[in-house]
């Protein structure tokens, strides 16, 4: 048996056509790099030293003179450190739930998400508790690091503005971690309004002077925002009308809305019939 000769090449940028994602994830990672840095120190650009030249292809010919074309190893590797890094850093919960049915809504914003991230373009997942309004948010969430390699901060509203207040209140490093929140990709509120808090309760002003300030400013900055809530948005309009406003204008249609009567998938999941698990729970309006 002859062995067959092949010579590798790197792909001249003639014969690689980048798809889609790839060119996105290249302007992902020119634009982040500018942005403030988080909490913790964000993975390098991958090393164009490499044979590929940072193309992520290269070009094998074998001794007919046919051309094949794979990835590169090191890229892939490299890549794979900063999808990692990104996740780590980013707050995403683990998925609550493994039986669901991705939100055709949700899959679009991720599909278009180069696009949206500069057109104040935001969704909002609304439904009573259980119906899976976070796992649908971590999977978009996940979903958009993964593809394009994007700075995500993913928080409940409530830890999120006991972190912003602790650190107010101590003056430290307040306004670095509110930069990076601002100038994230991609910022996931969880939870918002789960408990509307009073104009007079203790809390209110800690919770308007953080997280409002923030989804303002990300209003402001025309940045995306993704939020789960169980308010309807009469109810977000009786707490703040200006905010209501704000919200119902960047959503647009982008609105998963749960059924009244959508079962919850937390006493679901003991049913004794994984199929019931299974069962379209949202609507789309």
């Amino acid at each position: 048996m002859t062995s067959t000769a092949f010579s590798e090449t790197v792909a001249p940028a003639a014969l690689v056509s980048h798809s889609r994602s790839e060119q996105d994830r290249a302007q992902f990672a020119s634009r982040s790099s500018t942005a403030p840095s988080g909490d913790a120190k964000q993975p390098v650009e991958p090393s164009q030293s490499c044979i590929c030249g940072g193309l992520g292809v290269i070009l094998s010919r074998d001794e007919k003179g046919r051309v094949f074309a794979r990835s590169c190893h090191v890229c892939r590797i490299q890549q794979k450190r900063r999808v990692d890094a990104l996740l780590k850093n980013s707050g995403i919960p683990e998925a609550c739930a493994t039986n669901f049915t991705i939100s055709p809504i949700a899959a679009d914003y991720v599909t278009r998400f180069p696009q949206l991230r500069r057109s104040n373009s935001w969704i909002l997942f609304a439904g009573k508790p259980g119906a899976g309004k976070t796992t649908q948010a971590a999977w978009l969430a996940r979903e958009i690091v993964t593809r394009y390699q994007a700075r995500v901060r993913f928080y409940t509203a409530f830890d999120l503005t006991r972190r912003l207040t602790a650190l107010k209140r101590r003056n430290d490093q307040y306004e670095r971690v509110f930069q990076d929140y601002l100038h994230a990709d991609l910022v996931v509120v969880d939870d918002f309004l789960k408990t509307i808090p009073s104009r007079n309760s203790f809390n209110f002003e800690d919770f308007h002077a953080t997280t409002i300030e923030l989804l303002w400013s990300r209003y402001d900055a025309r940045r995306p925002v993704a939020i789960t809530t169980q308010c309807a948005f009469d109810q977000i309009a009786q707490f703040d009308s200006a905010l209501a406003s704000r919200i119902v204008e960047s959503c647009d249609s982008r609105v998963v809305a749960y059924r009244a009567d959508a079962v919850n998938w937390r006493l679901q999941s003991r049913a004794r019939n994984p199929i019931q698990r299974q069962e379209t729970l949202f609507k789309t309006s």
